[in-house]
């Protein structure tokens, strides 16, 4: 399994991950800035420090959105494959200790394609609320001054 495959399990930590490194960056970037070139507050939130910082945002918040697409992609090319066998077929004393009851059918297994489409879809979805949550966030750039 490819380390940067959408369907790879790290693909669910990474847009939040990659969010959070914005986040800290984008504020961090805005407290030295206002340190060192505080611009004037009767401005408004029109200035250097907020175009800079929003121009940081918007490539972040465009490769998020690209990986969610790339992930929804490889989720929709895997088979649908919940009419096959499952590739682990559960004991039936396992069925019985999670508390299936006597005559139900027993839980299948889930296939390898249907986990690779789970975290596919999943991280797609992770990926997509980064990036509006990257936008949400730089929209603030937008309304307040940085350094008030």
């Amino acid at each position: 399994m490819r380390f940067f495959a959408p369907h790879h399990p790290l693909q669910l930590v990474a847009g939040q991950s990659a969010w959070l490194l914005w986040f800290a960056l984008v504020y961090g970037a805005q407290a030295v800035a206002c340190v060192f070139a505080a611009p004037d507050p009767a401005r408004g939130p029109l200035n250097a420090i907020n175009f800079t910082l929003l121009a940081l945002s918007a490539p972040v918040a465009a490769g998020l959105a690209w990986a969610a697409w790339t992930c929804w992609r490889a989720a929709r090319a895997q088979p649908d494959t919940s009419q096959e066998e499952p590739a682990i077929t559960p004991r039936p004393s396992t069925v019985a200790a999670m508390g299936a009851r006597s005559g139900e059918a027993p839980a299948k297994a889930s296939t390898p394609a249907a986990r690779t489409r789970f975290i596919a879809r999943t991280s797609g979805w992770l990926y997509a609320a980064a990036s509006a949550q990257t936008l949400f966030v730089a929209a603030t750039l937008l309304m307040v001054p940085p350094c008030v």
